[in-house]
């Protein structure tokens, strides 16, 4: 039922897509003396996007930047020192909260409608959309009149942006990449690969371990974290087990009932917090999830377990430290979708992990401090 309703929409947008595009309007990029950059997603996918931000830095020293992201995500956006400005839009498509729909919707055109007061009156001259999917930023951008917009050519509405890039995930392009391509549109940029400033923290001899993500089907069997555990206590290490949320939270209490030496800093800790301990950790142990992100983001090595729906290259982490994706070879892998099994992620084994665990261990003492 939900895909005979879903089908028709689809297609009537994309026939929609099509009269735009017969008045389609260009424009010659400036060099941006307001930009702002749009991302209404998940915490992974603003943290990609702030890779773009030390090339724009580089490029242009006085630009000032504006970001849009989801309230989800504005703890990101709010301390980076490289974001002078911050809006808020909570589409309903990407709101993960216990609110009704109608209430995801009235939130919606609630924030929007506020973002767009507040984009307005800053006057940004550019804008780069970010998000590969739909929904996109394109209707906010086209209506507040932005001259230069840019963003994919993959969603919905697209038309409206004034240069668009083709993406799709069977390009097997590393997101990051796909993300600066956007960039090229714009005149005198500095050619260089993406990145996150540099990190100089003094690092611990902890390793923390983020046992969640918000895809419910992602998650690797509680049993085989505890094996896992076991065998780290057993190597000598200090754990820190890390998360949000009850789902989480049972999976960690369940962790530490057998083994209470392990620290459980569950819903205890904030944003700046949770970064903070990562950048100060020996390496990172999670799943695929922002945590992988958050690791590469302050140069902390590695170890994920990541599904087979997509490419790992496509999704992976950008880091310039050594880091293990793990993922189990199945032959249905890449789906691009999911199912109930995922034997993709769920059949890694214990021994896997832990020997990726050493193998990187082993890497970082031989890695020039």
């Amino acid at each position: 039922m939900k895909t005979l309703i879903k089908r028709p929409i689809c297609y009537s947008l994309r026939l929609f897509d099509l009269l735009l595009k017969l008045i389609h309007q260009s424009s010659t990029p400036q060099i941006p003396q307001k930009l702002l950059l749009c991302n209404g997603a998940h915490l992974g996918d603003v943290i990609l996007t702030t890779s773009l931000l030390p090339l724009l830095k580089k490029s242009y020293p006085e630009v000032k930047i504006g970001m849009v992201v989801g309230s989800w995500s504005s703890c990101i956006a709010k301390i980076h020192p490289d974001i002078d400005w911050v809006h808020e839009v909570d589409h309903w498509k990407l709101n993960r909260s216990s609110l009704s729909f109608s209430k995801k919707i009235f939130r919606y055109f609630f924030t929007k409608k506020n973002a767009l007061s507040e984009i307005r009156n800053i006057g940004y001259d550019t804008a780069i959309d970010c998000y590969f999917h739909n929904p996109n930023m394109a209707h906010l951008l086209w209506k507040v009149k932005i001259p230069t917009r840019i963003g994919f050519a993959s969603c919905f509405f697209a038309p409206l942006h004034t240069h668009t890039r083709p993406w799709s995930p069977s390009d097997n392009i590393p997101a990051p990449h796909s993300i600066t391509s956007l960039l090229t549109f714009l005149p005198g940029m500095i050619e260089e690969l993406p990145s996150y400033s540099s990190q100089t923290t003094k690092r611990e001899k902890s390793i923390v371990i983020h046992v969640g993500t918000a895809n419910q089907r992602r998650l690797w069997p509680t049993v085989k974290w505890k094996a896992l555990v076991k065998r780290l206590i057993e190597d000598g290490d200090k754990l820190i087990l890390v998360g949000k949320g009850p789902r989480e939270k049972k999976i960690v209490e369940e962790i530490v009932h057998d083994y209470p030496e392990v620290q459980n800093l569950v819903d205890k800790l904030s944003w700046e917090e949770f970064q903070a301990l990562i950048s100060k950790s020996q390496l990172l142990i999670g799943i695929e999830s922002m945590a992988g992100h958050v690791a590469a983001s302050v140069g902390t090595p590695a170890v994920l377990l990541y599904t087979g729906s997509n490419p790992n290259r496509i999704w992976s982490p950008l880091s310039n430290v050594p880091q293990r994706i793990l993922t189990h070879s199945t032959p249905c892998s890449p789906c691009f979708s999911s199912c109930p099994t995922m034997p993709c992620i769920r059949n890694i084994s214990v021994d896997e992990v832990h020997q990726a665990i050493r193998e990187l261990k082993q890497e970082i003492m031989k890695t020039p401090k």
